[in-house]
């Protein structure tokens, strides 16, 4: 790799950082229905807004010993741990896949998917509205991509493998009576990333998806008398490793 191939790398690993740390507000506000936007970041223990020196992915902590400025708490360190996982996984994409036009879109259906299980697994439901304006700004990224590299032939098997897995899952939710139009809208967004992947990604992350949920019901099944999520943690979970997996594992294709 030269010189400007790790500055792009380290660029996206800056992008990490910072979605990272967008990652926990998206988290923590949109269960209970609050912008994402506004207020801006504050202490979860004072509310103290944080100046912008006191927001800065991991500097700022490890600059502020772990605890707030104004009230001495300890800053959880789950922030941190989000904002560097995030970028682990920004970084470990690039280098997998490239740095290209079309790794906006695949970054922002990882983020989106991240997001998406966490929150389904904290509250039991992603919001529809979440799913499908994420979803749309990732269909405008890879719409875009296509049109950069004039490889419409790409954005075209995307979408085919979007209407497959979005039924898929769909026909899935409704065998366990469980339907949530957002998952269907993640995993259609899935199967748009994994298509333009190639079908082998498409068809070994719709395997890896089944495993995933096939595994979770198992579980659940050899404790009947445990309190039973029903499918918190399933279908926004099991997409996700399926991208992962059709993406990561098999190469570019």
């Amino acid at each position: 790799m030269d010189l400007s191939g790790v500055a792009a790398v380290v660029l996206v690993g800056l992008f990490g950082l910072a979605f990272g740390s967008f990652l926990t507000v998206v988290i923590h506000r949109v269960p209970r229905g609050e912008s994402v936007v506004q207020p801006g970041s504050r202490c979860p223990e004072c509310r103290t807004p944080l100046a912008p020196y006191d927001n800065i992915p991991v500097a700022s902590w490890l600059a502020l010993g772990g605890r707030c400025r104004t009230c001495h708490e300890p800053i959880p360190i789950r922030y941190v741990l989000a904002e560097l996982g995030t970028a682990t996984m920004f970084v470990v994409v690039a280098l997998r896949l490239g740095v290209d036009a079309d790794l906006p879109g695949l970054l922002g259906v990882f983020f989106l998917l991240t997001a998406a299980a966490v929150i389904e697994w904290r509250s039991g439901q992603v919001p529809l509205r979440v799913a499908s304006d994420a979803g749309a700004a990732a269909v405008f990224a890879f719409v875009l991509a296509a049109a950069v590299d004039q490889d419409w032939s790409r954005l075209g098997r995307g979408l085919v493998g979007s209407a497959a897995s979005g039924a898929g899952v769909w026909l899935a939710l409704c065998a366990a009576r469980k339907l949530d139009a957002a998952a269907v809208v993640l995993g259609a967004l899935s199967g748009l990333a994994l298509a333009w992947a190639g079908w082998r990604n498409l068809a070994v992350g719709a395997a890896t998806a089944l495993l995933v949920v096939g595994a979770g019901r198992l579980a659940r099944s050899r404790r009947p008398h445990s309190a039973d999520p029903g499918m918190r943690g399933g279908p926004a979970a099991a997409v996700g490793v399926g991208l992962v997996v059709g993406t990561l594992v098999l190469h570019w294709s």
